[in-house]
């Protein structure tokens, strides 16, 4: 592994949505679709409620829980994330035309297993 930078982060969406009253699970179908695009909508607002959406490159499902995105020059989304965790993800397959988004809190990983994974991914 290369050496870590500072401005490398990684970005873990742990999924918050309820459906009757049960928290909702990343389905293996869901993974699939996830694991075949090879870019993502990440949305995030100002702690006013500002919208801002980004095209995201390297991301993981890491649980049935939870995404992994890497931040690369993200500086916008960083700041919005650390006023309002609120998170918004949205995958697609072209190809069979199934889409899935993803609603949750955001937080960062600066140090750690995740992080080092995150730094892998970024490396590729």
């Amino acid at each position: 592994m290369g050496e870590k930078k500072e401005s490398h982060f990684t970005r873990v969406a742990e999924r918050e949505e309820k459906k009757r009253g049960e928290e909702v699970k990343i389905t293996e179908e869901m993974e699939d679709v996830f694991a075949k695009t090879g870019s993502w909508s990440v949305a995030t607002a100002t702690e006013e409620g500002i919208p801002n959406v980004v095209p995201m490159a390297f991301a993981k499902v890491l649980s049935k829980n939870q995404l992994m995105l890497v931040d690369v020059f993200l500086k916008k989304t960083r700041t919005n994330l650390l006023t309002n965790p609120n998170i918004a993800i949205s995958v697609w397959d072209d190809e069979t035309m199934k889409g899935y988004q993803f609603k949750g809190k955001g937080r960062f990983e600066t140090s750690g297993a995740i992080f080092d994974e995150g730094v892998a991914i970024e490396s590729r």
